[in-house]
């Protein structure tokens, strides 16, 4: 089980795509990257997504959140843990979990300051 977490645009609700690949990997990775503002993190790092987001709903707290509004949140979240990732990915550590939110603040970068985050 995974949280699928897209930058989609506000009015068609269609997930945002780039004119390059975004280099931001995730539990499931498309060969050869994508350009689509997109991020499947595993559920293994809910905990740790607890603690970095101060709040139960972890990573859901993103949902309907725009880009801009994020970003914020997100460096606040990624200062709240330590450590670099683990070689296993799907280890539950403070760096597995720190480096898929580094990757949700790039691709909130790329984004339109009013794109809103789905989270599912």
């Amino acid at each position: 089980m995974s949280y699928d977490c897209s930058l989609l645009d506000p009015d068609t609700k269609e997930v945002l795509e780039v004119s390059f690949i975004t280099g931001v990997n995730g539990g499931t990775q498309v060969m050869g990257g994508t350009n689509r503002l997109w991020l499947n993190v595993t559920y293994n790092y809910t905990d740790s997504l607890r603690k970095a987001f101060e709040v139960e709903t972890g990573l859901w707290s993103l949902k309907d959140v725009t880009a801009k509004a994020s970003r914020q949140v997100l460096m606040d979240a990624i200062g709240r843990l330590s450590g670099e990732p683990d070689d296993d990915y799907w280890k539950d550590t403070e760096g597995n979990a720190r480096h898929a939110l580094i990757g949700l603040l790039t691709l909130s970068m790329h984004a339109p300051d009013e794109a809103i985050w789905e989270i599912s």
